[in-house]
């Protein structure tokens, strides 16, 4: 009995090497909210900072801040006929699912109380954004280190 439930949970830690982590929604918002911090850190005055919101209650203009509202998880349908993921360890051959492709949606705004403030930093974000459309695995913050930012 006990031999069957290590077996078991050994099959589970292998296939789940190559599922979703529950946390990579929170990993990608804060690793999101690192990359914008660093971009706006450049302007003046301030420097403006970015922020995970939900957009409940009062947003502070100052310092400036470009806030992160996640507002849409969808599963990216583009992903959905990948193949199985075939994993063999003797004595067994694992088949399993790839990775789910997700497709997260923020909506970014600015906060500074004056409009060409805010439109900058927009610009900047947006600058960021399309120059570093892929961020490198040593930019990316995970587990603890995300949540702790």
């Amino acid at each position: 009995m006990l031999t069957e439930r290590r077996r078991n949970q050994r099959r589970e830690d292998r296939l789940a090497g190559v599922g979703l982590s529950y946390g990579i929604i929170a990993d990608v918002s804060a690793t999101l909210q690192q990359v914008l911090t660093d971009a706006l850190s450049v302007l003046t005055p301030g420097p403006p900072v970015a922020e995970i919101s939900d957009l409940q209650g009062t947003i502070q203009t100052a310092p400036a801040r470009v806030t992160l509202f996640l507002f849409e998880v969808v599963e990216d349908p583009s992903a959905k006929n990948r193949p199985r993921i075939r994993t063999s360890s003797p004595p067994d051959l694992l088949i399993g699912k790839p990775p789910m492709a997700l497709i997260l949606r923020y909506m970014l705004t600015a906060w500074s109380g004056d409009r060409a403030t805010d439109q900058t930093l927009l610009g900047r974000v947006m600058q960021v954004l399309y120059d570093g459309a892929i961020i490198r695995s040593e930019e990316r913050r995970v587990g603890k280190e995300c949540r702790s930012r």
